[in-house]
């Protein structure tokens, strides 16, 4: 109990430090992509000091109008019923422009794996927005709402040189737009990116420098772009700060939910690993208690801790939790280090698998007698 109330209490410069005191750096954590639907969060929509900044400067250069305030809304709306499928926006930000105009912004970071149903999943999300802002017994009134739907390339587009494409309500014929419009779609490519190489960081728009870092900070062919960029640009900067923020939070994540197993072992495991003891002997049965108790009681308890961190990250059902009880003490701290590689059902599936298999391979095989 005395590491964990430790950890709470840890200061910014120990919190720094907590990564090389407690647990290893992961590869995954040391190559943290600003695409990753977690650390997006963290960069653009935090309620800090730096996220505001970074966000104002993004979307008043991509609208192309000077927001002068924002407010972060909840990004899960409630379920009016159990059938109804639960939606958990990336970002939804309510915002003013210098006119003194309130409008609503929701940012989508796409993974790729979403690919095939893009166009559902924005005009799903899209509704969404609108029906909540409906009052019943009104008129349909309510304030403009912007998806900005931001993926690598889009599917199904025909080549072009834009890395901005507006969806709008206009009439077919004449392309002139329907009165009293109130919601559009920005797509943005972020691949389409990659031609501002051939000028002068200086003639970038602030939108292009964020998304180019968004896109390529990992790419080891625009390094030397990207380190023009965290020199020249504050934004930029703070950027990099928030994720440095997001990886001691992970690291800290992690160093607690061990500090946790620890804790567990140390108290309700030895108390059960004592009871069963006595049930079989006074001197024997406290070693054998100890062992048994442990073993089953470690378990569930870092079952338990694992299920309920990776519950921000996926929904667990019945199929999660029969493949968390596929693994042992040992491989469930190897899943806990891989979470951030789990987004969904399907990721944990493959890295159960992975770790099972590793099991069986380096399990020695029993030799055959031979045979004259």
């Amino acid at each position: 109990m005395q590491k964990i109330d430790r950890l709470r209490t840890l200061n910014r410069q120990e919190i720094q430090k907590i990564r090389f005191v407690y647990t290893p750096t992961h590869p995954v954590l040391a190559a943290l992509d600003y695409r990753n639907n977690d650390l997006f969060r963290c960069t653009f929509g935090s309620e800090d000091e730096l996220s505001p900044k970074i966000l104002t400067a993004f979307l008043s250069d991509l609208l192309d109008f000077q927001i002068t305030w924002l407010r972060f809304r909840n990004t899960e709306p409630v379920k009016t019923s159990e059938k109804e499928k639960g939606i958990r926006f990336d970002l939804l930000v309510e915002i003013y422009d210098d006119q003194g105009r309130m409008m609503l912004v929701n940012l989508e970071m796409q993974n790729y794996r979403m690919k095939d149903s893009l166009s559902l999943r924005s005009q799903v999300y899209l509704s969404r927005i609108v029906s909540d802002e409906v009052v019943a017994g009104e008129d349909y009134e309510f304030c403009p709402v912007i998806q900005i739907m931001i993926v690598n390339r889009l599917p199904n587009m025909k080549k072009h040189s834009h890395f901005t494409h507006q969806s709008r309500y206009f009439v077919i014929e004449d392309h002139i737009m329907m009165p009293d419009e109130r919601c559009r779609i920005l797509w943005v490519e972020m691949d389409y990116l990659s031609e501002l190489a051939k000028k002068p960081i200086e003639e970038w728009r602030m939108a292009e420098k964020i998304l180019y870092m968004t896109r390529y900070s990992l790419d080891a062919e625009k390094q030397e772009i990207i380190r023009e960029l965290k020199e020249k640009e504050e934004v930029i900067q703070m950027m990099e700060e928030k994720k440095m923020e997001f990886l001691r939070n992970t690291s800290l994540s992690i160093a607690l939910m061990r500090t946790r197993f620890d804790e567990i072992d140390e108290q309700k495991i030895y108390e059960k690993g004592q009871r069963l003891g006595k049930k079989i002997g006074e001197c024997i049965g406290e070693r054998i208690g100890r062992q048994q108790g442990e073993r089953v009681g470690e378990l569930n308890g870092q079952r338990m801790m694992l299920r309920q961190m990776l519950s921000f990250q996926i929904s667990i059902g019945e199929k999660e939790t029969d493949l968390l009880q596929q693994l042992n003490g040992d491989e469930l701290l190897i899943l806990s280090e891989r979470y951030e590689m789990i987004k969904t059902p399907d990721d944990l599936a493959e890295q159960v698998h992975q770790i099972v298999n590793q099991r069986t391979n380096s399990t020695p095989q029993p030799k055959l007698a031979a045979t004259v």
